[in-house]
């Protein structure tokens, strides 16, 4: 089930797998930092995911 708040649009996008089998899901930020302080230090701090609001695992697969 996806669910969309309206008034707030999903602010972070995260790519699972990658090449041929990848997919991407637009999520809140902040959920995402309030679930795993590893997420929460990547989206607020000066890393990478932090600038580009993008986070990947292109060794997961996406299925799981």
């Amino acid at each position: 089930m996806s669910k969309t708040i309206t008034s707030h649009p999903p602010d972070v996008t995260v790519v699972v797998g990658s090449e041929d089998n990848k997919q991407e899901f637009q999520c809140y930020g902040v959920i995402l930092a309030a679930a795993s302080p590893v997420l929460d230090a990547m989206l607020s701090s000066g890393m990478a995911e932090s600038e580009n609001k993008r986070i990947e695992f292109p060794d997961k697969d996406p299925a799981v």
